[in-house]
């Protein structure tokens, strides 16, 4: 990843020289321009280095030049004076902000000297922050009025004039770049700084600003390329969802309908289920033949009832047109029903049963103890009363000591349609009528 970065690097600064900048890339540690001010002139000072930073500043870069100002860059550490000579050992040119306070600043002083003393004046620059700098050709040297803004450690120094700019004229407020007087002022420090013509700097700023423009339009137009793959990319996955989803009704809906006919003859009511729901899950040709199929089927049920999981034993219409029915399950529940609510309610409790008949209104049953009981259902509530208990007769297999599994089956063989008389069957040898009313064989 380093590696392909670093290639990356190297082809924009070989394209940026292609273009006319050659490349102001230093070295870790180093800078193009030490700036030396006063503290009372930190606006400036600040609005300076922000300046030379931006001006013609290639878009793939932070900054155009690596400016030193100690409250910016100066590292964390005890020894303060060490690391400014440091910086300045490690800078290409040097700033002095001239002015009546910087002129009588000791450190400005001290950075001044050591400037000098190992690097001369001919890369010290000038930005006149107070004042008036003046050169006399006769003295070869600045006139007296000047030296009040400048260091005394210059005086003699210079044997020609220094590059200086004129910031007294500005405010505070024209500190920046969008002020043109003040773009100009630093347009000449910076040509210097990158070894060129102002002119030419000029034209390389533009150049440069045009450049940024037309590379901010083409990331925009990117962007905008990019945001309609992403549309077209979702609209694609939201088609393709659909479709998947459309599949996976298909697929149930003609899994349900296969169910509906397995069940169909043994479950009616679960095949009527079944194929509703597969109708309402796709509207597939399987689904509506499978609902028709149910349907035709079965064409005379009206209503499907749901009671206890026992079985039905025995059941009877009682009341008006056959409004009410009443169940009896192997559980003991005995149910009475309404057949037009579809609503069931427990009317007795009897137990465990193993035989059951119903008819009118008497209600047969043979208890798990082998005995054979007789109810009466009457009222507008369907009310159990016990009729009769008995056993079976002293002739039959079945005695009042035994379990029903030794004589149920058979046991009750029929009852009349008015409940009045009950048919049971003693082996297979011969019947036994019994009459309910007077509790008699």
């Amino acid at each position: 990843m380093k590696r392909i970065l670093r290639a990356w690097q190297e082809t924009v600064r070989s394209v940026g020289e292609g273009l006319g900048f050659r490349s102001n890339t230093l070295a870790a540690g180093r800078h193009h321009v030490f700036i030396a001010y006063s503290w009372s002139d930190v606006l400036l000072a600040s609005a300076v280095q922000r300046g030379l930073e931006r001006l013609a500043k290639p878009w793939h870069r932070t900054r155009a030049l690596r400016v030193f100002r100690d409250s910016t860059s100066l590292p964390a550490g005890p020894s303060l004076r060490k690391a400014l000579r440091a910086a300045l050992d490690d800078s290409d040119y040097l700033i002095l902000i001239a002015s009546r306070a910087a002129a009588s600043s000791e450190h400005v002083h001290r950075e001044i000297e050591y400037w000098q003393s190992s690097r001369g004046v001919d890369k010290l620059l000038i930005g006149v922050a107070e004042g008036a700098l003046r050169w006399s050709e006769e003295d070869g040297d600045y006139d007296e009025e000047s030296w009040a803004m400048l260091p005394e450690s210059l005086r003699g120094a210079f044997v020609e004039e220094a590059l200086h700019v004129d910031f007294t004229q500005l405010g505070q407020q024209q500190f920046a770049l969008e002020d043109d007087e003040f773009r100009d002022a630093i347009r000449l420090l910076a040509a210097r700084l990158h070894g060129v013509q102002p002119a030419e700097l000029a034209g390389r700023e533009i150049a440069e600003r045009r450049r940024t423009i037309l590379y901010a339009r083409v990331a925009g137009l990117v962007l905008v390329a990019l945001t309609v793959v992403a549309l077209v990319a979702g609209v694609v996955a939201l088609i393709q969802r659909s479709s998947a989803i459309e599949q996976s009704h298909l697929a149930l809906s003609r899994q349900l309908a296969a169910e509906a006919e397995v069940v169909r003859s043994t479950q009616p009511d679960l095949a009527l289920l079944l194929g509703a729901q597969a109708l309402e899950t796709s509207g597939t040709a399987e689904a509506r033949s499978s609902l028709l199929g149910s349907l035709l089927a079965e064409p005379w049920i009206v209503r499907f009832l749901y009671g206890p999981p026992s079985p039905v034993l025995a059941m009877t219409y009682v009341g008006t047109g056959g409004s009410e029915l009443i169940t009896v399950h192997g559980d003991g529940e005995v149910l009475d029903w309404s057949t037009e609510r579809g609503t069931g309610r427990r009317i007795a409790r009897l137990g465990p049963v193993a035989e059951a008949l119903i008819a009118g209104d008497t209600v047969a049953v043979v208890r798990s103890t082998g005995r054979l009981d007789v109810y009466r259902v009457s009222g507008a509530n369907a009310r159990m009363a016990l009729a009769w208990q008995f056993s079976a007769s002293p002739r039959s297999r079945c005695r009042p000591a035994t379990t029903i599994d030794s004589c149920r089956e058979g046991l009750l063989t029929a009852i009349s349609e008015l409940g009045d008389s009950l048919v049971t069957d003693l082996e297979g040898t011969h019947l036994e009528l019994w009459e309910v009313e007077r509790h008699r064989l």
